[in-house]
Formats: C-alpha cells, sequence, structure tokens
C-alpha cells in the first residue's frame, strides 16, 4: 500500500506541476501576444510617421520652389525698377536742360542775341521752334509723371513680394523645423 500511496502522491506532484507550468505556459503565450500587438501599432505608427514625414517633406519642396521663385520675382522686378530709375534720370536731366535753355531765352534775349547773333529771319524761326517745343516738353513733362507712377507701382510690388518672400521664409522654416521634431 505504501507504494501505491507514493505513486498517487508523485502523480499529485507531477500534475501540479503540469498545471504550474500550462499556467506559465499560458502567461508567456498572453505576454508575447502583447508584445506582438504592441509592435503591430508601433509599426502602425511608424508608418504613419514615416507618411507624414513624406509629405512634410514633399510641402517644404513645394515650399523652396515657390520661395526661389518668388526670390527671383522679386530680382526681375528689382532690376525693371533699376532700368526704369535709370530712364527716368535721363528723361528728366534731358528735361531739365531744355527748361534752362528756354528759361534763359525768356528771360534773358538780348543776351542770348548777342553771344549768338541772329539774323532776323533766324531769330522768327527760333520763335516757331520754341513754340512748337512748348507742347513737346509738355508731353515730357507728362510721361515723367507716368514715369514716377510707374516707378513708385513697381516700388510697391517689391515691397509687396519682400512681405511675401518673408511670410513665405518663416512657414518654410517651422516646417523645417516641425520635419526635425518628427525625425528625432
Amino acid at each position: 500500500m505504501l507504494s501505491w500511496q507514493i505513486g498517487v502522491c508523485s502523480a499529485k506532484i507531477s500534475r501540479q506541476q503540469l498545471e504550474k507550468i500550462e499556467n506559465q505556459a499560458y502567461s508567456k503565450e498572453m505576454e508575447l501576444k502583447k508584445k506582438q500587438a504592441e509592435a503591430v501599432a508601433l509599426s502602425l505608427e511608424l508608418a504613419k510617421l514615416n507618411k507624414d514625414m513624406i509629405k512634410a517633406a514633399n510641402k517644404i519642396q513645394a515650399d523652396e520652389e515657390k520661395t526661389t521663385q518668388m526670390e527671383k520675382q522679386l530680382d526681375l522686378l528689382t532690376r525693371k525698377l533699376k532700368v526704369s530709375e535709370e530712364n527716368f534720370y535721363k528723361e528728366h536731366q534731358n528735361l531739365v536742360q531744355t527748361l534752362v535753355s528756354v528759361q534763359n531765352l525768356a528771360l534773358y534775349p538780348s543776351e542770348t542775341l548777342v553771344i549768338q547773333p541772329l539774323s532776323p529771319v533766324e531769330i522768327i524761326q527760333s520763335a516757331i521752334l520754341m513754340r512748337e517745343c512748348i507742347p513737346h516738353i509738355k508731353n515730357n513733362t507728362d510721361k515723367l509723371k507716368k514715369d514716377i507712377e510707374k516707378i513708385q507701382i513697381q516700388k510697391n510690388k517689391i515691397s509687396s513680394s519682400l512681405e511675401k518672400l518673408e511670410q513665405q521664409k518663416k512657414i518654410l522654416v517651422k516646417q523645417q523645423e516641425k520635419i526635425k521634431k518628427m525625425s528625432e
């Protein structure tokens, strides 16, 4: 009878050990499933992060191209302004010289005749030419006024473009900082 009790006792220990091992195996299996679920979640999160980073990088690239285009446009406007200002300056100088000559003729006609003695026919021709020059001078003056307005418009466009460019650069810097934070 003693041998039968020893067999039952070892069967009990084995069954307890078996249950304990089964419980441990079940716990390990549950822990493994939990880790696998976490790995899948991390994988999905990483895929989303990669997608967001690609989207942000594409946006940055598009904004960089837009910024480059704006800089080119600003450069073109600046060059046009410079040409307009140079042309205006030349026209202004021509008009000033013409007006000074006309003023000298009007204020000091006798001195002008002494310096350049003219025959009566030449004097009449000069008077006719002067009469014809006045509308031309007025037209040049009107043109210079329009040129001033155009130059002011160009300056306003440049100022506006500079403001837009600065805003675009700020947006670009923010996006670059955002992508840096994503990659950390």
